[in-house]
């Protein structure tokens, strides 16, 4: 049996050294802004059209950053291959959709926070880059 693989985009969006993150509905865990990328949508314009839909934040541009799989890695399709962009947006992040908290931290704020395992090798990731 082939391998499936659902696409998902997120986005690292970092002001004065302080990384967003958002908690969803129904969620205890803290993660980047981002979601699935609709049939027919290219990358980029599933990028723009979810940190509009949840942080109501505008994208400037943006880069790729690193691609991660997560997700449950025993089962298919349970695995997910996250596209993960650097932003530049306008606006400050609040909560829409189906986001119910967002927050700025920095990198040693971290353990603070339930953060997803994704969104904590980003961190990471953004620390050794010099970004946070």
């Amino acid at each position: 049996m082939a391998e499936k693989i659902r696409g998902k985009v997120a986005a690292v969006m970092i002001k004065n050294k302080k990384i967003y993150l958002v908690r969803q509905k129904g969620n205890d865990m803290f993660g980047l802004p981002g979601g699935g990328i609709e049939y027919g949508e290219t990358v980029e314009d599933a990028i723009k059209r979810e940190i509009k839909e949840e942080t109501c934040c505008r994208v400037n541009s943006y880069r790729f950053f690193q691609a991660y799989l997560s997700g449950d890695l025993t089962k298919i399709p349970q695995r997910l291959g996250n596209f993960i962009f650097l932003v530049d947006f306008t606006n400050i992040p609040r909560p829409s959709n189906e986001i119910v908290e967002i927050i700025a931290i920095s990198y040693e704020e971290r353990s603070r926070y339930p953060i997803s395992p994704t969104a904590l090798a980003v961190i990471e990731d953004c620390r050794l880059r010099g970004l946070l």
